[in-house]
């Protein structure tokens, strides 16, 4: 009875273990086509076992790299290895210097075109500033005048 229950156990945790890796694979493989990651990518790309086995957010859970489902799992150990060199290959490839400076030319031109819309902005605001400002003045003087006339119609 307890060793059936130990076959039960140990199997479930190779198939959460399995779980957890294929989750991992399958977000792997997913940034190489696309290059969206829904994790946060490795410093400078180290993409590795090491990574992928730490990586733990959201979806993805922590698992042993010498847990014995993945030490003997040879075919899931290449897929591991695949989807890691994609991925390492994929964040080569989005961070080439010409891909950097295109990226970066891109974002300059989208903030050019935000700045002249901000100028553009502030400068009809000021107007409207100067406008205001051109109102009170009259009013202020539209008022000095009644109370000055007041004043004088009074001491008559």
């Amino acid at each position: 009875m307890k060793k059936t229950q130990a076959i039960i156990n140990n199997e479930r945790s190779l198939q959460e273990l399995k779980q957890k890796i294929e989750v991992k694979i399958l977000a792997l493989e997913t940034y190489a086509r696309t290059g969206d990651a829904d994790f946060d990518l490795p410093d400078n790309g180290k993409f590795g076992i090491n990574w992928l086995a730490n990586l733990e957010s959201g979806d993805y859970k922590r698992f042993s790299k010498s847990a014995k489902g993945y030490t003997e799992d040879k075919d899931l150990q290449r897929r591991v290895k695949g989807a890691i060199e994609n991925a390492k290959q994929r964040f080569k490839s989005d961070n080439s210097p010409k891909d950097v400076i295109k990226r970066l030319k891109a974002e300059n031109n989208i903030l050019k075109t935000q700045n002249r819309g901000l100028a553009s902005d502030l400068k009809e605001y000021l107007k409207k500033i100067e406008d205001l400002e051109d109102k009170i003045s009259l009013s202020q003087a539209a008022f000095r005048e009644k109370a000055t006339v007041a004043r004088l119609g009074r001491s008559n």
